[in-house]
């Protein structure tokens, strides 16, 4: 399957961060998704006032906040491209963000998940309350410096879902075998071992 014939699309879970959305939604539209799905996780009043209609963007708002997996799953469930590219809505789309995830299942066909790039904007200048954000950017490029290793396994067993792309009958078949439920925590864990369980490669 050619790059050109996989069609993807960007599924943004988001809570309480409308005003983030519209540029976002710009961005991935301008890098050629397919199809873009927002799910608003719980009610967002007025958002119809800030989410203008755009081509190809479907918008879902959740009855009760479900938590990011269950959001997402709502996601999957409405996006009909080859390939989800999941992101949270705090990650900014480099240029050819949307290609490099496409070209990757064009070119590996088989069940394989794609782990983006996701640094941590750090001020310019460290304030006395910035300690908790370069305690997070630093362990996240202590991640990533075991990921570049290659390991696959490890690449599912430490996932972190924010820039992440697989086939959509993958993340399907991932569902059937165990439903998403909310968890507060380590829902890209969760995932990420019901994709080794499946025999995927990272």
């Amino acid at each position: 399957m050619s790059a050109s014939t996989t069609s993807l699309a960007v599924v943004i879970a988001s809570y309480h961060r409308l005003e983030r959305i519209p540029r976002l939604v710009d961005e991935y539209c301008r890098q050629g998704a397919d199809q873009i799905v927002v799910v608003l996780d719980g009610p967002h009043p007025g958002w119809q006032q800030v989410l203008m209609a755009r081509r190809g963007m479907r918008v879902l708002e959740l009855a009760e906040n479900k938590g990011l997996a269950l959001a997402r799953i709502a996601g999957l469930r409405a996006a009909t491209a080859d390939v989800i590219l999941a992101v949270d809505d705090d990650v900014e789309p480099a240029p050819g963000l949307v290609e490099r995830h496409r070209s990757f299942h064009a070119s590996e066909p088989g069940d394989h998940v794609l782990q983006g790039y996701m640094p941590v904007a750090l001020p310019e200048r460290r304030g006395r309350d910035d300690a908790p954000t370069y305690l997070y950017a630093s362990d996240y490029e202590t991640q990533v410096n075991g990921w570049r290793t290659g390991d696959s396994t490890l690449i599912l067993t430490s996932l972190w879902g924010g820039n992440l792309s697989l086939r959509r009958s993958l993340y399907e078949r991932a569902e059937d075998s165990k439903p998403s439920e909310r968890l507060e925590y380590n829902e890209d864990l969760d995932l990420g071992l019901r994709l080794l369980a499946l025999g995927a490669s990272a």
